[in-house]
């Protein structure tokens, strides 16, 4: 953890500053970037928005939010998927504008960059400071991943190659590979992950699983193909790796959210109608001859009974002597729904019989 930060008076009144003026959120959550306990002289590090919401007092919904206009801003660069972000010109401040090829600094910056999680945050910051800060060939060699040459790793393969064949021939000359024919051969480290953001498919419409969660949230069709539009538009105009994502289901999802928290939505409750409708659809999945001999329906059933409600295919409700519950089962469901004494005068033969 750095002892401290600098921030420049410029803060407040530059461009990014003045853009953030009707944000307060978002102005704190910029603050604790440049000097919040996480936070490093190359403006690179983790930070997942659970941290942010924690120490700065707000809601993780909060906290995604401000990302997002820091981000819209220019003010910082957020990866979500690694939980990474990049404060564009943190290390200007903190470390200088430029760098010398023989300031001692610069080693140390050559050997933080392979550290930065491969993608979005790690280009972004050489793009930005490649060359200012002369970082050579640690910038030219993750510009090479970044755009998918694999030789940039073949030096290491041929390395892993070379020891595995030493190995080999040290096994062959002692017969060690014969002494332990029960040893596990050795595993090679798995794979790097090789899935990459993309922008914006140029003909997005939001499909139905996005109406729905839109809906879910308590927005009408007409709001919903508003916020489409709204989400359509920034995207396709975002310059650069702003409009790169890894998940644009998830990137939907957070959208609707921030809507939802910015305009006080919340999910509709459910109606009576709706919740009758859901509980017959669950009813009528109920075949009551199977019902296990002397086991009690279930409580959708009983429940459906007191509410009034009996299926046609369940045979003679629990007041006719034809029902196919026990006499238990009937006393149990008429006292549920009409009351003991009501229930004792609505079918007395059946509580005559249990005296």
């Amino acid at each position: 953890m750095r002892d401290y930060g600098k921030v420049a008076p410029s803060f407040w009144t530059g461009d990014t500053g003045r853009r953030l003026r009707s944000d307060p959120d978002a102005q704190r959550i910029a603050l604790y970037l440049m000097t919040g306990p996480h936070s490093t002289m190359s403006g690179v590090f983790y930070c997942p928005a659970m941290y942010i919401a924690h120490e700065v007092g707000l809601t993780l919904e909060g906290a995604s939010e401000g990302l997002r206009r820091l981000s819209e801003a220019g003010f910082c660069v957020y990866d979500e998927a690694s939980e990474w972000v990049f404060v564009v010109e943190m290390a200007r401040y903190q470390i200088g504008d430029a760098l010398s090829p023989s300031d001692n600094r610069v080693k140390g910056i050559r050997a933080e960059v392979p550290k930065m999680p491969e993608g979005v945050i790690r280009q972004a910051f050489i793009d930005r400071y490649g060359t200012a800060f002369n970082l050579g060939e640690v910038a030219s060699v993750s510009r090479l991943r970044a755009r998918g040459f694999e030789g940039a790793s073949e030096p290491l393969r041929s390395q892993e190659q070379e020891k595995e064949q030493k190995r080999e021939e040290v096994e062959a000359a002692s017969g060690d590979a014969s002494a332990h024919p029960d040893e596990a051969p050795p595993t090679s480290p798995p794979p790097r992950s090789t899935k990459r953001g993309g922008r914006l498919p140029d003909d997005w419409q939001p499909s139905p699983e996005n109406l729905a969660y839109a809906e879910a949230q308590g927005f009408t069709a007409t709001e919903t193909g508003r916020m489409a539009e709204r989400f359509r538009n920034h995207f396709h105009s975002a310059a650069g790796q702003k409009g790169v994502k890894l998940d644009w289901g998830a990137t939907w999802r957070n959208w609707v959210l921030s809507d939802a928290d910015r305009h006080g939505r919340s999910p509709p409750a459910p109606s009576a109608a709706s919740t009758a409708n859901r509980e017959m659809a669950e009813l009528r999945k109920l075949d009551p001859p199977d019902w296990p001999p002397g086991i009690a329906p279930c409580e959708f059933v009983r429940r459906s009974y007191v509410a009034g409600k009996w299926l046609g295919a369940w045979g003679p409700e629990p007041d006719s002597s034809g029902c196919r519950l026990t006499a238990e089962q009937r006393r149990d469901m008429l006292v549920s729904r009409f009351g003991p004494d009501e229930a004792r005068r609505h079918v007395p033969g059946l509580f005559a019989a249990a005296a």
